[in-house]
């Protein structure tokens, strides 16, 4: 993956300091504004005093998220007297919101929450991010969506205590910083297991910064994501994973990572290397790979039809980002948008490039989780195609040693 900075969806864009309310606080005087799929358009949380209000934060380029949905629209169900749950959404247009329902229903009041009011009274980095208000109007509990179950509203509707842990989060999260040493250190390697309140991300290249091409930082993965950026897999190969407890795998806090490598200027290009080295001593497992014959799809411009965006002439640039909304880059090439249909194996098989594009282009191409098959619609309307072939393709294996 050659995109500078890479997130996982559930990463907000905007951050604050750590402020706001805490379990315990009177949040009646929160305010429910831009509110839609409702009959109210304004509210507060005060307005409701007699129920338990739930507020789920989401957004529709969020996977975790759009999961936790019918769990938390199952609770408004079994509930519907004695309890009230606004998702709250903060990112996405209105008209994307509409989209996004047309594909999904869903039975809940959404707060457009743009200005992000209610980011300032519960902050957080990481959603799915739920906050539960009593019905004495004080904070409950914040706490992630599945937390939330029929036990505990029934707890809290006889006036119990629940003593659920708080989500917590570094709000002050920097990957700039270091993982542990003061900032200038010259050669580092750091292994922790899951940091809590960290985002989950990675850096390799640190453009533009004293660690350019020097460090490699890996924030809260799971192995099989280190070890892809630890050997470069490209998103167009596949890596499996053949281990004797293959839950070491799975996504889970017990099984996510933090890695720093630091190295001085004249080993910054051996950096991948000697990362891999580390990953050996440290852990039980090896990488092997082998070439073989793979069904995958061809990218291809359509016959007749002239590519819909012009080249704007300009140096390349490799540094492009990907999110849960699309693509979207300037002046980069057409391996941006190839790198976009191989996220997350978008068309179902590995796509490769043979559009014969060389120049350089603006992108914005949205995809939609709820209604994947509309990249198609996408690329049509940029005059390319996917045609399905037979390639050869490398296969990677992650295996005990």
């Amino acid at each position: 993956m050659r995109t500078l900075f890479f997130a996982f969806f559930f990463l907000v864009n905007v951050c604050y300091a750590q402020s706001g309310l805490q379990v315990g606080d009177d949040a009646r005087q929160v305010p429910l504004n831009g509110i839609i799929n409702a009959e109210n358009v304004s509210a507060k949380v005060g307005d409701y005093e007699s129920k338990i209000v739930i507020l789920d934060f989401w957004a529709t380029w969020c996977g975790p998220c759009i999961q936790s949905l019918p769990h938390i629209e199952g609770l408004q169900k079994e509930f519907p007297e004695e309890i009230k749950v606004f998702t709250v959404n903060q990112s996405d247009s209105r008209s994307r919101i509409d989209r996004f329902l047309t594909k999904r229903p869903l039975g809940l009041p959404i707060v457009r929450d743009t200005a992000y009011a209610l980011k300032d009274y519960f902050p957080h980095r990481v959603i799915p991010h739920t906050v539960v208000i009593g019905k004495n109007g004080k904070v409950a509990a914040i706490t992630f969506p599945e937390k939330i179950t029929p036990e505990l509203i029934r707890e809290l509707l006889n006036q119990k205590t629940v003593n659920l842990e708080v989500k917590k989060e570094a709000m002050d999260f920097d990957p700039v910083r270091l993982l542990m040493g003061d900032g200038s250190s010259e050669f580092l390697f750091v292994v922790n297991r899951f940091i809590p309140g960290n985002s989950s991300l990675s850096n390799t290249s640190y453009r533009k910064t004293l660690y350019e091409n020097r460090r490699i930082l890996m924030s809260n993965l799971g192995l099989r994501s280190i070890y892809e950026i630890a050997w470069q897999i490209p998103a167009i190969e596949k890596t499996t994973v053949e281990v004797k407890d293959p839950s070491k795998f799975e996504w889970n806090e017990a099984n996510l990572y933090s890695i720093d490598l630091i190295l001085p200027e004249a080993l910054g290009e051996k950096r991948f290397d000697i990362l891999q080295y580390y990953l050996n001593l440290y852990f039980p497992y090896k990488v092997e790979w082998e070439k073989r014959l793979a069904n995958v799809k061809l990218l291809r411009k359509k016959a007749g039809v002239e590519f819909a965006l012009a080249d704007t002439g300009k140096e390349k640039n490799i540094y492009y980002g990907l999110s849960g909304k699309g693509l979207k880059a300037e002046n980069a090439g057409i391996e941006a948008l190839v790198e976009l249909l191989n996220f997350n194996k978008l068309v179902g098989k590995t796509v490769f490039d043979e559009t014969g594009l060389t120049g350089t282009y603006n992108f914005d191409v949205p995809y939609y989780l709820e209604d994947r098959n509309n990249i198609y619609k996408e690329l049509d309307k940029l005059g390319l195609e996917l045609i399905d072939s037979k390639k050869e393709m490398t296969f990677w294996y992650i295996r005990d040693k």
